[in-house]
Formats: structure tokens, sequence, C-alpha cells
């Protein structure tokens, strides 16, 4: 007789079955391999579901909260070694209804790989199935973790609100960017693409990244209907206000915001100081002169006032408070009147010996550029710079309002100076963005491919109240790029559910007659497209260019002299997709993105034939994409879950556009489904 020790070693091994040890591991993804009941099984009245993998399964839980089963059943789970998983049914399913079982992509088996798409077992407790099917294609960068979730809508009012109510169908989103639910009964559906961060089923606003459909969809028996879902980011839906207030000295402080500001929104009417008591009267109180956000921070402020808050003359109060209305974060939510204000004590300590102002950046403004907290990085011996440049000199403390320097290198030692390699004074005016930033930009456009110089004596800027600069020399080189170098592209877009379009592109030269064929259509299609291109589209579409970001070497730090730079945000162009394209180390141009000084982004909108074009596009590499413009205010809106609004049609070109010099790329066609 065996050992009783030894028998419960042997059941003991054989209920925690492992795979095999040793060998590669194998990157076959895990799928469902056998059913029961079987798929697509008739008159079926299960007590349990089982699912049958090919490869040894991880972490059974993961595959556990990856099972959704509609209509909404109560279960428990138990296991058969580690590949066979059995879905134990603990209430009756209604007789004749179309049972579905999906399975998600969010698990992983013992090699730590996960299944390409969901999977789906279909049954009916009667004698037919419904056979609707709902396929959806997701764009986003990062499908892992996506849950769609569908309802069925009622055929009267639409109240449905999916914060508050779950979804009927929930599924998950494949590694391919794909969902499909299949069984459907006809009606009408409506379907939601979200990160749920809290696993509750519901669509938290401000919380879960989301993306909307672009249409609901009715289903007639046995239909099958495609949809798109563009993935939004999360809203932010705060309001920025002021959490902290720092004296920096007797007239200079630091207000802390719960968020960065957009810098246009600074302004110095809006921002006032009262007394804690209201004892001071207006002539008495000490005003707001300057407000400028950190040059290395946009979530802090810093505020200038005429007298010191610090005196005998205030020694009633040692508590102000700071007053501010009409900023907005770079999302555009502007800070309620009554979450603008905050008090602070003036019985604090701060440097006895306050620091000498200096200069912070040096960067180009960039027109189209999409993030407004900075510009990329001038050094020294930079190439590709624009022929009408804006150049930005970012300081640590305000200016003086009135910046009255010379525009022409016959000024003094202390003077801007800004010339040509021949000694040749540029002209330029000068503009304070912000309190501490201070644009140069020539009256006209510089030569092309032409080196210039710009210099000054940092201690020659004026200040707010006069105090002295830290002592430093600027002084730059750089080269202008040529516009003559310049290319473009242009195209047709049209409506797929008016006329569908085949996408081609092909690329001319004035100087080269060779044509490249991206894609060849068939010439039924390009009859299509002719038709296309004749008829009058209602819908008003927009296409936007934008540049392939750079790689962050292309925007490193230099030192001017004495003045070193700090390093600037990086991002300018707001692209939603990263890219492996280098860039040059000091010239500011990519041996394959654009520039980092010239213009990032491009947007037009098509005539009635569906045709556009993009002129003086400087060489490098692009997406494009476009969208349906349809309630007609120049941006794509990605939708709302409640109250109910349908994503704009939107369309990303497959690929990249290459822009290179003196080339224009033509014929490339899109079609906005």
């Amino acid at each position: 007789m065996m050992p009783f020790a030894a028998l419960c070693f042997i059941l003991s091994a054989c209920a925690n079955a492992v795979p095999p040890k040793g060998g590669q591991p194998d990157k076959t993804p895990p799928k469902v391999i056998a059913t029961e009941p079987a798929q697509r099984a008739l008159n079926v009245q299960p007590r349990y579901i089982a699912l049958e993998f090919n490869k040894f399964i991880q972490q059974r839980s993961q595959v556990q909260q990856n099972i959704f089963l509609t209509p909404p059943v109560k279960v428990d789970y138990s296991w058969s070694g580690g590949k066979k998983v059995f879905i134990n049914l603990k209430e009756r399913i209604d007789s004749n209804t179309t049972v579905a079982l999906t399975l998600g992509t969010q698990f992983s088996d013992w090699d730590n790989v996960k299944p390409e798409a969901a999977y789906t077992l279909i049954f009916s407790t009667g004698n037919k199935l419904d056979s609707g099917i709902i396929r959806g294609k997701i764009e986003t960068d990062k499908p892992e973790g996506l849950t769609a979730f569908l309802y069925q809508l009622p055929p009267k009012a639409d109240t449905l609100n999916p914060s508050t109510t779950k979804p009927k169908y929930k599924t998950q989103v494949g590694s391919n960017k794909t969902l499909e639910f299949p069984a459907l009964a006809p009606g009408a559906y409506r379907l939601f693409v979200l990160r749920d961060e809290y696993r509750n089923d519901l669509i938290d606003k401000g919380t879960d990244a989301f993306g909307v459909a672009e249409r609901d969809i009715t289903l007639s028996t046995g239909a099958s209907a495609e949809a798109f879902v563009r993935m939004n980011p999360v809203e932010d839906l705060t309001a920025p206000r002021p959490v902290d207030v720092r004296l920096l000295s007797p007239t200079h402080f630091a207000v802390r915001m719960s968020e960065k500001i957009y810098p246009a929104s600074v302004k110095n009417g809006f921002f006032s100081l009262r007394d804690s008591l209201k004892l001071l009267g207006e002539a008495e109180l000490p005003h707001i002169v300057a407000v400028h956000p950190d040059a290395s921070n946009y979530a802090v402020l810093r505020c200038y006032v005429d007298k010191p808050l610090q005196s005998s003359f205030y020694r009633q109060t040692s508590t102000w408070c700071f007053e501010a209305r009409s900023l907005r974060d770079s999302a555009g939510n502007g800070m309620a009147d009554s979450l603008g204000s905050i008090c602070f004590s003036t019985n604090q300590e701060f440097p006895p010996n306050e620091r000498l102002p200096k200069l912070v950046r040096t960067g180009v403004v960039i027109e189209g550029a999409i993030s407004p907290f900075a510009a990329p990085n001038l050094p020294d011996s930079a190439k590709n710079v624009p022929q009408k440049p804006r150049i930005a000199f970012s300081f640590s403390d305000a200016l003086a309002q009135n910046v009255t320097l010379a525009t022409t290198s016959t000024a003094n030692e202390k003077d801007i100076v800004w010339e040509n390699a021949s000694g040749q004074a540029v002209e330029f005016r000068r503009t304070l963005e912000q309190a501490n930033m201070l644009v140069l930009e020539p009256r006209t456009a510089l030569a092309p491919n032409a080196w210039y110089s710009l210099g000054f004596r940092v201690q020659s800027i004026p200040t707010w109240n006069g105090a002295p600069m830290q002592d430093s020399v600027v002084v730059l080189h750089f080269q202008t790029d040529d516009v003559r170098d310049y290319g473009g592209v242009s195209g047709i877009i049209a409506d797929s559910v008016r006329v569908p379009l085949a996408t081609n592109a092909s690329i001319s030269s004035a100087t080269n007659a060779s044509v490249l064929l991206v894609t060849t259509a068939t010439a039924k299609m390009q009859q299509i497209v002719q038709n296309a291109t004749t008829a009058t589209q209602k819908t008003q579409f927009i296409v936007v260019l934008e540049a392939v970001q750079q790689n962050a070497s292309s925007q490193s730090p230099s030192s001017q002299n004495s003045s070193s730079q700090a390093n600037p945000a990086q991002n300018q162009a707001g692209i939603t997709k990263s890219s492996s394209q280098g860039g040059s180390s000091s010239s500011g141009a990519g041996s394959q993105g654009v520039s980092v000084f010239a213009r990032q982004r491009f947007q037009t909108r098509a005539n009635a034939e569906g045709r556009w074009e993009f002129t003086d596009v400087p060489p490098g590499t692009y997406y494009l994409r476009a969208f349906a413009d349809t309630n007609n205010n120049g941006r794509y809106d990605g939708g709302a879950f409640f109250p109910y609004v349908p994503a704009e049609r939107f369309v990303q070109y497959s690929g990249e556009i290459q822009i290179r010099p003196r080339w224009t790329v033509d014929n490339v066609r899109l079609v906005v489904p």
C-alpha cells in the first residue's frame, strides 16, 4: 500500500499543475482552444462554462477578473490544472437567451505573454442566436488596459448616463487596437472606450480617459457595423487656485498655484492686495506693479509691489490678502473669483541679502507651437533659425515696463548689438511678452542661410525697480534657414459616407520629374475619386499637419559665456505619438525631424471640392490627420458621454509625410470614416 504522505504529495502535485521547466520562453500568445458548451451551441442550459487554454496561466485571478458575461449572472470559479477554468453559474439563465462570455486581454501565461485579442464564446438557451456584430477600431498609442462599454439604447428618451449606469456589454481592447461585440440583438447601441481607473464599470469624469464613438449604431437582424473611437486624454476639470505665498523680499513675493497658469492670462490689472482687517484705503494700500510666471515653473507667479510689506507704516497689520481674477490654466479652465484669494503673513524670514536678477533662458518663440510654457533653447552656433525669428530672453525678475535700448550697432557697448557677418546692423523691435520676458524681432526678414551675431551685457537690461542684474555677457551666433528650401503637401479629403476615396500619394519636384507612387489605386477607385472632386461636400473638413517630435538631444541646453541657460520644456509640438528620429546636437535641426526652431503645426480647411494644400513647410517628417468640423469651431472635439455628444469623425494618415527641400507631396488622399 502506498504511504499516506506519498499519496498526498501526488495529489497535491496534480492539483497544482505547473509547466515543465527549462528551454526558451514560449512567445506564442495564450488562447482558448476548447469550450463547454461548444461555440454557437443551441438549446443548452449549462450549470457551468469551461474554457481550456493552450498554455499554462500564470495568475488565475487575472483571468477571472477579465471574464465578462452577458446577460450578467452570479458566478464563482474553479480550476483544473493550470489550463482549464470553470465558470460555475449560480443562477439559471432565462430561456431563449443568447449568452456571450467575453475573455479580455489583461492576463498572461507563464511566459508573461498576453493574448492578442479578446475571446468571445456564444451559445443560446433557445433555438436561435442573436447574430449582430459591432467591431471597433481604436485610435490610441496605448491600447493596453482599455475597456469598451456597449449600451443598448432604449426606444424612447435618451437618458443614458455612463457615470451612473453600468454597461450591459463589456470587453477589452486587444493589442491590435481592435474590439468586437458579437451576438447582438437588433437595436440601437452606444459605444465608449475608457481606461477604467477605479474598475467600477462606470466612467468617472476627470479621472478616466475615454473615447466616444463617432455615432450611435443601429443593428438590424444579423447585421454587422464598424465603429471608430479616438481616445481623448483625461479631462482637466480643475480650475487653478493659489495655495501658498512666500515672501522673497519686502517688495517681492511668490504665489504657488495649484497648476501651471496660461501665460496670456497673467495681466497686471488682474491682481491686488488688501489688508486682512480692511482698515486701509485705496491710496494707502501697496499696489502690485508687475506679475509674471516663474521662468522655471509656470505654477508659480512672481509678484512685485510698490511699497514694502514689512514697514512701520503697516504696523497695524501683518497679514495681507492676495487676490487674483481671470487666470486660466492650459486647458482653458478659468479660476472662480471665490477661489482667487489667499491670505499670508509677513512674519516670514527671507534671505537678508537679496539675490541679483539674472538671465535664465534664451529661446525662440515658435509659430504654431502647442505648448505655451516654453520655447526651444537657442544655443550659440545654432543653425536653421527662422529668417524672422522672435528671440525671447527670460529673466528671473520683472523688467522695466519701458526697455529703452538702442536698436542698431551704433550704440555703446552696454546696448543690444545685432548684426550680420559683415557688421551691418539689424534693426529690430522690442516687446515685453511677459513682465520678465524680453522678445527681440527683426523688422524685416533676415537674409537666408546667413550668419548673424546678437549680444548684450545683461546688466544693461533695466529691471522693474532699477536693481542691477547679475553681471554676465550674452553673445549668440546663429545661421538662418532658407525658405526657398521649403516644400509643401496637398491632397483631397472626402466623407466616406458620401464617396469612398482611394488612398495614395505622389511626390513631385520642380527640379526633378521623377514620381514616387506610395500607394496605387485601381482604375475604378480613381474614377470614384474623380467623382468626389466634382461633388459638393456639405461637411467642413479640417486638415492638420504636425511635426514629428525631435529627439530630446536636439534641444540640449548650452551655456552662453558666464550665463548658464536652463533646459527648456519639451514636447513643443504636442505630438501624441513618439518618434525614434534623431536630431543633431547643436544645429537645432534633426536629420529626419523638423528643425526645433521651425513652425511645428499647420492647419487648413478643405475647400468645397475637398481640396487642401500646405505651402512653405520646413523640410522634415510630419504626421497628417483630418477631422470633420461638425460644429464649425475650428478644433477637434472628442465628444462627451453625458449629456451625450458624438465625437467628430477623424482620420490619421497611415505612416508619415516626408517633406523634402523644394519638393511637394501631391495627391495625398484622406477618407474621413
